[in-house]
């Protein structure tokens, strides 16, 4: 029992800090616990994929299992069987990997997926949590956020490289988010994984609110040329469906 109270409260540790990310060093101060007990429990936590180590800065934070779970809810799955026929749509006009993402803080989640059949593919795991700044999928919700999201990022030391044309500079990122936002759609050239192409539209509830948005990503040598501008057109399209399914009416012009 002693060790499932331990287990719940680097959980509880990991959630409830500020940036959602600790190290061990922090778990152990918190916790009173030694290093050596944390990392073995972290260890088992991340076999079983409830927690995860973030690549660049080594710390911890909730990991996918916990989506999962989540996902079991109605309201989530509500949104991805209606999102899935578009989804599934946009797949099979582009033959390109199709995701569903949502917002859960400064972070977006892949909560579905359809992918391609071709044998060159990016392998991007459902419940995948990461920060909004990075990638066509995440930027596109960013760009409809406030603008202090970007320094509150910046603030809790969240605009970390993921690849080497992450960016990471709030002023640049600020302007970058601008255009998304004029434009309707973010598209990302190897700002999540080296030589990866992503392009994005976010789309809206019944009231009008962001409920996340639908993407296509893939090689940067299989999405290029006239093909960026194609399925650009294709990726807002299925947006404005999947808002239009879920209840959102656009205005005419």
């Amino acid at each position: 029992m002693q060790s499932l109270e331990r287990v719940f409260e680097i959980i509880s540790v990991i959630e409830n800090s500020e940036t959602g990310m600790c190290s061990v060093s922090k778990l152990s101060k918190t916790t009173d616990l030694p290093p050596s007990t944390i990392h073995r429990i972290l260890r088992v936590l991340l076999k079983h994929k409830y927690v995860y180590q973030d690549r660049n800065t080594k710390k911890y934070r909730l990991g996918s299992r916990f989506v999962e779970l989540g996902l079991q809810t109605r309201d989530s799955l509500n949104i991805r069987e209606i999102a899935l026929p578009v989804m599934e749509n946009l797949t099979k006009d582009t033959n390109e990997t199709s995701y569903l993402t949502i917002q859960n803080n400064f972070y977006g989640i892949y909560i579905e997926k359809v992918e391609t059949n071709q044998s060159l593919k990016l392998y991007e795991p459902l419940g995948d949590v990461i920060p909004l700044h990075a990638g066509a999928s995440r930027k596109v919700i960013l760009a409809h956020m406030p603008e202090n999201y970007v320094d509150q990022m910046h603030n809790k030391g969240l605009l970390i490289f993921r690849t080497k044309k992450t960016v990471t500079d709030s002023r640049a990122l600020k302007k970058q988010l601008l255009e998304i936002r004029k434009k309707g759609v973010a598209i990302t050239k190897g700002e999540n994984y080296d030589d990866a192409i992503g392009i994005a539209a976010v789309f809206k509830d019944s009231e009008g609110y962001i409920g996340g948005s639908i993407s296509i990503a893939g090689p940067v040598s299989r999405i290029k040329g006239d093909k960026i501008e194609k399925y650009t057109i294709l990726v807002k399209e299925s947006a404005r469906q999947l808002s239009r399914l879920l209840g959102y009416t656009y205005k005419r012009k």
